[in-house]
């Protein structure tokens, strides 16, 4: 049996980022030390060399000044990682954040852990208390000791919860000019690890700089070096990256355990496959982590996984938290469940990390049915048993292989303080990827759930009905032909990806609203955002609208402008020519009433709508029967030709 670092103690790695790492309070402690013993660790302060302030800010270490007459403390801005800090006389830290928090009860309901100790290295003269943030609000102080001289070691036992767990968490305060952290480090004690062997999946697309950053930031540390196997990046963009500048540097850095692969465009799902075909080829690896290459990823999460792995009860994958790149203090989302009354995954609910009342939230346990592909570990032996993932191309291909994850065994945990950086989803979605969309949760719903016919049916129309009235005619196509598709069962994914691609860009193409320079003379509509009166009517008037008006003419310019959130059915006027303003230029999308796209696109949907009803059972059947054979090995070596080869480094 060995002690084992669960945690360490990080701080900030960019700006903005204080707050999800340590606080400054800015008043005194207020905490009843009142019938706790309290241990004191001295040594005599006149051994350790006095340091200059000169060479205090040049160290690697941040510095926590003394507090403002205001009573607020600031930080040294540092931008690199760092376990360290220097706090200056009378100020204080506390580390009840996303990421220097311990959240126990995540540790405790799912791994071995029994004895858990809180190992502090300082110097200077201060006081360490350990405290446990209950879900009522309340705080406890579990224990505390004061230290005084150069560098010691302060041993905090953290007890289990009599009735529930929390956050638990340290405060250090300086009482001395200058009280040094050297580490803090959450410890597993007297545990049997099972071994773990990472390897890490990039699936890249044209983002080589933010892929290599985030390739160095892993090789780069030295803590990493037993526990991370091999990084497999499937190059599939338009650019190489063994083109790129730093491409030598890395692999140099990377000692061996680097390894490029070049394939065509298969989306998401076929470059994280591919990275999967490739890691099996390597007994050695346990587990599998997939991530984004634009998602800033930090070596301690990657730590924090493998140890939370290594001491779990039973197979287990770990689904990372999405923190907008941004605003990092937002924290966008960290995986969901499927939606059987919609059809669809249930909407992310974004929350703000850095505030007490959502940690609180956050700190009890537990489960998720799926987990994003921007962060999600999970065993690999599991492959062999649900098989690969399925050839969707992209949005919903994580949640799909969740599912199968989940409905064989693994619980799918969401430890918070694992995370990465990136653009929020809403940001990065594009206008083709409804088509994905739709078509994914549909064929996601066919093989795992039980959806309704009504659901879907009803679904279809309401979504196609808002895009027809509001003039959305490319939306509407895509809606049409996501339909289209899912109606041709599994062997419509057996075609050509690019194939396929080609045809949901060329049907949105083809729709296209126009686009124009903002103009001051079009007044905007702020009363837009709000929902008129008259659902079912409103709708029917609408319709015979569309069928019976002429279309305007082709130079009428918009009546109004609005907002892209405000652009729904309900909420529009009469007017048959509006524009919507773009968020990051100075211009506008210009929408038209046509009669004829109206016409063509309800027959098409009424079509598709009949034959939902009719089809439905046949279709969810062809779906469940076939989605097996698309998943094997066979199928994807032939699906990805495995044409390429790995990229030796020169």
């Amino acid at each position: 049996m060995v002690d084992l670092t669960l945690q360490h103690f990080v701080t900030p790695a960019a700006r903005g980022m204080t707050r999800l790492y340590y606080r400054c309070p800015g008043e005194s402690l207020r905490l009843s030390d009142r019938g706790l013993a309290c241990a004191t660790v001295a040594n005599d302060l006149s051994s350790a060399p006095a340091r200059r302030e000169s060479s205090l800010r040049e160290s690697s270490e941040k510095t926590i000044s003394r507090p403002s007459r205001g009573g607020s403390r600031s930080a040294t801005p540092q931008h690199s990682r760092h376990r360290s800090l220097i706090l200056q006389g009378g100020s204080s830290i506390r580390t009840e954040t996303f990421f220097n928090g311990f959240f126990e009860d995540y540790w405790r309901a799912n791994t071995l852990l029994e004895r858990l100790e809180l190992r502090v290295s300082a110097s200077g003269s201060g006081i360490v208390r350990l405290l446990r943030r209950l879900p009522s609000g309340t705080r406890e102080l579990l224990a505390k000791a004061r230290f005084a001289g150069a560098k010691q070691e302060i041993c905090l036992a953290a007890p289990r919860a009599q009735n529930s767990t929390g956050l638990l968490y340290f405060e250090l305060q300086s009482h001395s000019d200058r009280t040094a952290l050297h580490s803090a480090d959450w410890v597993a004690r007297d545990v049997t690890p099972r071994e773990v062997k990472l390897a890490i999946g990039y699936c890249s697309f044209d983002r080589e700089d933010e892929l290599l950053h985030n390739v160095q930031t892993l090789v780069k540390e030295r803590k990493l070096d037993d526990l991370l196997s091999q990084i497999v990046v499937v190059d599939q963009g338009t650019r190489k990256v063994h083109d790129h500048r730093r491409y030598k540097e890395t692999v140099e850095r990377a000692n061996g355990r680097l390894s490029v692969i070049e394939q065509l465009n298969l989306g998401g799902a076929g470059g994280f496959t591919r990275c999967i075909l490739e890691v099996c080829k390597d007994p050695s690896v346990t587990h599998i982590l997939l991530t984004d290459d634009d998602a800033i990823i930090d070596s301690e999460s990657v730590l924090r996984t493998a140890r939370f792995l290594a001491l779990c009860k039973a197979d287990v994958a770990v689904a990372g938290h999405l923190l907008d790149r941004q605003n990092p203090a937002e924290l966008v989302e960290v995986g969901g469940s499927y939606d059987t009354t919609v059809a669809a995954m249930s909407p992310a609910r974004h929350r703000r990390a850095n505030r007490a009342s959502e940690l609180r939230e956050l700190a009890s346990a537990r489960e998720n049915q799926t987990g994003g592909w921007w962060y999600f570990a999970f065993p690999l032996k599991k492959v062999q048993q649900v098989g690969l993932p399925l050839p969707l191309f992209l949005r919903g291909d994580d949640a799909e292989y969740g599912c199968r994850l989940s409905q064989s065994g693994v619980r799918i945990i969401p430890l918070p303080g694992i995370a990465v950086r990136h653009e929020a989803i809403d940001r990065t979605r594009r206008g083709w990827q409804e088509y994905y969309d739709v078509r994914n949760m549909l064929i996601l719903g066919a093989i795992h759930f039980e959806v309704s016919q009504r659901t879907i049916i009803r679904r279809f129309t309401g979504e196609l009905l808002g895009a027809l009235f509001t003039f959305q005619y490319e939306r509407a196509a895509l809606h049409c032909l996501a339909i289209a598709d899912y109606l041709r069962g599994p062997g419509l994914v057996c075609r050509p990806a690019d194939a396929i691609h080609e045809a949901v860009l060329g049907a949105r193409r083809r729709l296209m609203p126009t686009s124009q320079a903002a103009d001051d003379s079009t007044g905007s509509r702020a009363s837009t955002s709000q929902c008129l009166q008259g659902g079912f009517l409103r709708a029917m008037r609408l319709l015979v609208r569309n069928l019976l008006l002429p279309s305007p003419l082709p130079n009428a310019r918009p009546s109004y402008v609005i907002d892209k959130t405000a652009c729904k059915w309900r909420s529009l006027g009469t007017e048959d020519v509006f524009a919507v303003a773009e968020e990051t230029s100075n211009s506008w999308i210009v929408y038209r009433r046509s009669r004829a796209r109206f016409v063509e696109l309800l027959v098409s949907g009424t079509w598709l709508a009949v034959r939902l009803l009719l089809r439905h059972r046949t279709t969810r059947r062809s779906w469940r029967d076939g989605a097996r054979a698309l998943t094997t090995h066979s199928f994807w070596l032939r699906f990805t030709g495995m044409e390429s080869k790995a990229i030796t480094p020169r």
